[in-house]
């Protein structure tokens, strides 16, 4: 271990007296400025820390926070939750903390097994990142041990804080956005009911298509996904309406990568038309080079 620095090293290396050295850092008076600024440079640059500063950081906790997330929401190649995670670690790290990634099934989730994080007390604290089933939240929290935030999500019936995005004014303003560029056949792809999320996105949808009195046809929303397992289906979902849409809402940046990738397959083209509309939130593959995360590509809005 470093051997802490202490008065006498500062005053040594300045030239001066310890109790100089203690007058400049405590900002008394009798010393100049020039010197009082040398030997705070000094102290910085060898580390020095006072007896009270020293006692503060001995006294804090460094806490262990878990992440929990649904390995359904990861896809091979880094997706939105995978950018969150990292701001989360980094936040917890400018603060002395630590966070362990726990990835969980599908299945472990419908069957209300605790995450080994909780099973092994390795966290103080848990962020739930994703939705997950109103039952497994309950069993967290009861089970658990540790404080709980919901991240991305929210379920009133459990009543744990927690931390969301305005999903239903995003899409709102998504949808807006495609109409102002002359788009009136826009659908609409996520499975309606899966998540609250994918829901309240849904509903934005909805309000701008009422507010520009544009009727919206059964098959103009897409499913996107298995509603129970969570996981997204090319072969099985995404269906085109006959009626080809000239713009697409999707309620995730996985959803909208996923109907890129089925053009690229082999299924139905999109609209030429489609080049001057815009992209928002593709990562990974497909991502952002102008600012914002706006790109020009192929007429699919994905909140």
């Amino acid at each position: 271990m470093a051997k802490a620095v202490k008065l006498a090293d500062i005053a040594e290396q300045v030239g001066v007296s310890t109790v100089t050295v203690s007058k400049a850092l405590s900002g008394q008076k009798g010393v100049s400025e020039e010197m009082r600024e040398k030997i705070k440079n000094l102290a910085e640059e060898l580390g020095y820390r006072s007896p009270s500063e020293t006692k503060r950081q001995s006294a804090e906790k460094q806490y262990n926070i878990g992440v929990l997330i649904q390995e359904v929401y990861l896809d091979k190649y880094d997706s939105f939750y995978w950018k969150m995670y990292q701001e989360v670690n980094k936040r917890a790290v400018s603060r002395g903390c630590f966070t362990l990634l726990e990835s969980i099934s599908r299945e472990s989730v419908l069957e209300n097994q605790m995450p080994l994080l909780l099973q092994e007390k390795k966290v103080d604290g848990l962020i739930i990142l994703g939705d997950m089933t109103k039952p497994y939240i309950e069993k967290i929290e009861k089970e658990g041990g540790v404080p709980v935030v919901c991240l991305d999500f929210y379920n009133d019936a459990v009543g744990l804080d927690t931390v969301i995005s305005n999903s239903f004014y995003g899409t709102y303003a998504l949808t807006n956005y495609l109409f102002s560029m002359g788009h009136t056949k826009i659908a609409y792809v996520g499975t309606v009911g899966m998540t609250n999320s994918i829901t309240d996105r849904y509903l934005g949808y909805r309000k701008s298509m009422m507010e520009h009195r544009v009727d919206v046809p059964k098959d103009y929303v897409i499913d996107d996904r298995d509603t129970k397992t969570g996981r997204m289906d090319l072969e099985k979902y995404y269906k085109f309406p006959k009626d080809m849409p000239t713009a697409f809402v999707c309620n995730c940046d996985l959803a909208a990568s996923y109907l890129i990738r089925m053009e690229k397959s082999g299924a139905p083209p999109l609209p030429n038309r489609l080049l001057k509309a815009v992209m928002i939130t593709i990562i990974g593959k497909h991502k952002p080079t102008a600012p914002r995360a706006v790109v020009p590509i192929c007429g699919i809005l994905a909140i």
